[in-house]
């Protein structure tokens, strides 16, 4: 088995931050295509700051991924060439519910996941997202991960949305890709 490490990051407001090394593991299998998987999976404590309640969740979201089947860490890892073969087992269905967006760790944690399998890519890529307020995208997203879940909240947090309104929709699709399900 050849081993590889990913480093991912996250951060909201410089008040919590995470930094998580997957370490990686990859296997030729029966068919010949490589097979890849988490081996283990380390918090880079220099790089990871935040309050108890976000260092206990990252120790228990690190605990739960150690705890998934070898077969549960293949599908984390490659989410889209699992499908089909193996459905997700109640295990991964589990850590994925624990990924809800209910509050600003488990949106935090789902961006790692997502950053891991390469699949994270805001709905909304301009610097700006209201032009009328010159509202950058990046405060937008960071009012929706640290609590603003409505266009509503985010027009009063940041001020998006609040002249001629076009932005909603931009607004509404950020929103919506931070609390969906994986």
């Amino acid at each position: 088995m050849t081993v590889a490490n990913k480093k991912v990051e996250a951060e909201l407001l410089g008040r919590d931050q995470v930094a998580v090394e997957f370490v990686l593991g990859f296997d030729v299998q029966n068919s010949g295509a490589p097979q890849a998987m988490i081996v283990d999976v380390k918090l880079d404590s220099a790089s990871t700051s935040g309050c108890s309640l976000f260092e206990d969740r990252l120790l228990e979201f690190c605990r739960q991924i150690r705890a998934l089947s070898d077969a549960d860490r293949v599908q984390l890892l490659n989410p889209d060439k699992s499908v089909g073969t193996h459905p997700p087992s109640v295990a991964l269905e589990s850590f994925y519910r624990g990924l809800d967006g209910k509050d600003h760790v488990s949106i935090l944690l789902r961006e790692l996941v997502l950053k891991l399998q390469n699949r994270f890519q805001l709905p909304y890529q301009e610097a700006e997202l209201c032009h009328c307020r010159a509202v950058p995208t990046a405060v937008v997203d960071r009012a929706i991960v640290g609590g603003c879940h409505s266009t509503l909240s985010v027009a009063r947090t940041t001020s998006a949305g609040t002249s001629c309104g076009t932005c909603k929709l931009d607004t509404e699709l950020l929103i919506a890709y931070r609390l969906g399900a994986l």
